[in-house]
């Protein structure tokens, strides 16, 4: 089930790159977020609470200070990958902004063994990274 949930999240993460990239031909960066984190809280917030479990997961999260730090660098780090890829766009183009992009399973590895320990990677998966990692100087060698 995971590999469906992942190869429909990367179709709707390709569908709304699309969408953005057409989007910041005519309004800006700032106003993209505004708009898009308005709906983002509207909606996680109506899911939150009727999962039922908001008010456990907020208190859970105050009544730990080293989870509560993590929140919010989650947080900060979004909207810096945010920023960053939606400002990619707006000078470059959806397609060439996502093909390097992808690149982030390479740095997910390297920030879960640097920062929490965990060697979340398999030989095959290490392999699967090398081709990304070449995809991606390909890309910008013959794009620069």
């Amino acid at each position: 089930m995971w590999f469906i949930l992942s190869t429909l999240a990367s179709l709707f993460w390709g569908l709304t790159y699309a969408i953005d990239g057409q989007l910041l031909k005519n309004i800006s960066v700032p106003t993209m977020i505004a708009t898009h984190a308005l709906i983002i809280s509207l909606v996680a917030g109506v899911l939150a609470y009727s999962s039922g479990t908001f008010k456990d997961d907020l208190t859970t999260i105050a009544s730990s200070r080293s989870l509560f730090f993590l929140v919010l660098a989650g947080m900060f780090t979004f909207i810096v990958a945010e920023l960053l890829i939606w400002y990619s766009i707006a000078e470059s183009n959806a397609s060439l902004a996502a093909l390097v992009e992808i690149s982030y399973p390479i740095f997910t590895v390297l920030f879960a063994y640097i920062l929490f320990k965990e060697a979340q990677i398999s030989i095959m998966s290490a392999v699967g990274g090398a081709f990304i990692f070449v995809g991606v100087a390909i890309i910008y060698w013959f794009n620069s």
